[in-house]
């Protein structure tokens, strides 16, 4: 310890920055250092022991931690230093001789490529777009990430798709959840956040391209970067312009033949296509469904709907369109009883059998609505049927609502007029335990297909060729 330095943690930190202690200085330029060309002098960035990998430049690392030290710990000096060097402003472009001698470049005879980090990698397709959202600070938001992510037992958290520029903010502020991290992001190696991490492990597989090429973030930023660059024209211009905001040069004659020839073929494709240009073309409507959303059969936090009930095993049938249940009882609102149903939820209909049978009517009109699905909240089983088709069985407790989305069978058992939407209710605890169930059916309203015009379908084929510069394929840029 310093001499002069007090046995508090005031004078932990000033032994922590003494210039007698290489160690604090070593790590700190390590980093930076690793944030620049991918890797670390010390590769270990978390052991600098002897079980750490020894520095490949030894003496470039204590002349950049003295360096540092000297320069009372300026950041943006060392930075400086790092990317006005030799090393850093060379090409990144490699000769089979350099691969064959240095795979890893821990020689350094070229310039640092290496992929960006996970939430670089969506920031920058939506940047590059034009979507990034640059409002700063506030609580955490949820973008678009697929359903049952989220599917946890005994537990009613949902992920809610935030609405507006929140969708679309950077991912340092994307919701996170140590046992559920965002998808997108685990694919490209983010860590869970379960354990510290100095450091990430970058590797490539198929899973990589896939995500990039597939993933709705990808696909809702190609659709933006489309628009932006068809404006500008000719197809070579249109490519230009597209290859230019992805990959921030120019590109060669050959590359942009290559993108022209691409459009070409997608945009043949999609002439005999209709259904799948029209979807790219409005691929952000088709992807927040939750804003065409509508209540087939409201649960309690509106109006609830009436359900028609009976707490007798109704035979078989119960659950098709031709039962007949006029001799049900009729009534709105959540079923339970007990001691102890959530504060928030009233209990209308007294419901203390083992099992509870139920049924509700839905009319509807052509064009049918989509992605049908159920919001339930209960500590019960519950099975829901759609014109005898079963399409939910859950046997879980939910202390809020979730979504359940009802099977394709079942969905396609909708049809323009009568239908009956029917529930199995079955008591999942002792009798005098409580027993709760409040449910609803909620779909999405259809977009109407639109008609493609010449210029519709030239625009639906410029995303298919976004995506693919997006996804830096090789074989666009021959790299």
């Amino acid at each position: 310890m310093p001499v002069s330095a007090p046995t508090n943690r005031l004078g932990l930190a000033q032994w922590i920055v003494s210039p007698d202690n290489p160690l604090t200085a070593r790590v700190t330029v390590n980093r930076f250092w690793a944030r620049l060309f991918g890797k670390g002098i010390v590769e270990s960035e978390e052991d600098f022991g002897t079980q750490g990998t020894p520095p490949s430049h030894p003496e470039l690392l204590d002349w950049l931690a003295t360096d540092f030290v000297a320069n009372k710990w300026n950041v943006k000096a060392l930075l400086e230093t790092i990317v006005m060097s030799a090393a850093y402003r060379q090409s990144s472009n490699a000769t089979p001789e350099l691969l064959s001698k240095d795979p890893q470049n821990r020689l350094y005879a070229r310039g640092p490529r290496f992929r960006l980090d996970a939430e670089s990698v969506r920031d920058q397709a939506l940047a590059v777009s034009g979507l990034l959202s640059k409002k700063m600070y506030g609580p955490p938001v949820m973008p678009w990430q697929p359903d049952g992510v989220w599917l946890v037992v005994y537990n009613g958290d949902r992920w809610d798709t935030s609405k507006g520029e929140d969708r679309y903010r950077r991912a340092l502020y994307t919701f996170m959840r140590r046992t559920s991290p965002y998808p997108s992001m685990t694919n490209y190696d983010a860590p869970t956040g379960e354990v510290c991490t100095m450091r990430r492990i970058r590797t490539n597989t198929p899973l990589q391209a896939l995500t990039s090429l597939n993933d709705p973030v990808s696909m809702e930023a190609a659709e933006h970067l489309a628009r932006r660059a068809s404006e500008s024209g000719a197809p070579s211009k249109t490519a230009g312009r597209l290859f230019q905001l992805a990959l921030v040069r120019p590109p060669s004659k050959a590359e942009t033949d290559r993108l022209v020839a691409l459009h070409k073929q997608a945009k043949a494709a999609l002439g005999k296509d209709a259904s799948s240009a029209n979807k790219l073309l409005r691929f952000s409507e088709n992807l927040y469904a939750e804003d065409r959303e509508i209540a087939l059969v409201a649960d309690s936090r509106t109006k609830p709907a009436a359900w028609r009930y009976v707490p007798a095993d109704p035979g078989a049938g119960w659950a098709g369109a031709e039962f007949d249940d006029q001799a049900w009882p009729a009534a709105a609102g959540a079923f339970g009883s007990g001691r102890r149903p959530p504060d928030d939820l009233a209990l209308p209909v007294k419901w203390d059998a083992d099992q509870l049978w139920l049924r509700t009517e839905v009319n509807l009109a052509a064009p049918l609505p989509e992605r049908f699905r159920l919001s339930v909240r209960a500590n019960v089983q519950v099975e829901l049927f759609v014109n005898g088709v079963q399409g939910v069985a859950a046997p879980w407790e939910r202390s809020g609502y979730y979504d359940y989305a009802i099977s394709p069978g079942a969905a396609a058992a909708f049809k323009p007029g009568r239908n009956i939407v029917a529930v199995k209710l079955t008591r999942n605890h002792a009798e005098a335990a409580s027993q709760f169930f409040d449910g609803g059916v909620y779909a999405s309203r259809p977009l109407p297909a639109a008609k493609l015009a010449g210029a519709e379908l030239d625009r639906a084929a410029w995303v298919v060729v976004a995506n693919t510069v997006l996804n830096l394929d090789e074989m666009v840029t021959k790299r």
